[in-house]
């Protein structure tokens, strides 16, 4: 659920702390950028746990450069996590530059669909926010498909997994 107002925020916290049935979290993430809630607020919702020392950091996934500012402008930010693979590089010269520590003194996290673990056909749960997710539908999803079969079959003549090859 993409929703990244204060109430929410706080009750996703709280249940975390008890799923995890501890009263810390290293890194606290909004997953997705929420268009009805300002940033401002979300940033200082999570500012406020990062002050009293439940939260160790703070991070955002899927954020453009100008959502990182602004969420960085509220509160600390310690990681971003944008799509990024060999075949999604296009945030090489926009949001990857905020990740050097001399600028911004934030790391990268990255996802991508490289792994393997999904084919075609895929379906994700109604509700499920990667369902309206361009990089999941249609060709966009058929071309990840295909390299990934190229990629496998150099994995497997060189003994690597998937995987190995992905990340050299």
């Amino acid at each position: 659920v993409r929703d990244s107002s204060r109430k929410q925020i706080l009750k996703e916290y709280e249940e975390s702390l008890r799923r995890l049935n501890t009263d810390y979290v290293n890194l606290y993430q909004v997953h997705a950028y929420d268009e009805k809630t300002p940033i401002g607020e979300t940033a200082k919702t999570l500012a406020e746990p990062l002050e009293q020392g439940k939260i160790g950091a703070i991070g955002v996934s899927n954020y453009d450069t100008a959502q990182v500012a602004e969420f960085a402008r509220n509160a600390p930010l310690h990681t971003i996590q944008p799509p990024y693979n060999i075949i999604m590089r296009d945030i090489e010269n926009s949001i990857l530059p905020h990740a050097q520590p001399w600028r911004h003194n934030l790391q990268a996290l990255y996802w991508g669909l490289l792994t393997g673990k999904y084919g075609s056909g895929l379906r994700f749960p109604e509700g499920d926010s990667r369902s309206d997710n361009l990089h999941f539908q249609g060709c966009a999803l058929s071309r990840t498909l295909d390299i990934l079969d190229k990629v496998r079959s150099i994995a497997e003549e060189c003994g690597k997994t998937l995987a190995q090859v992905i990340v050299n």
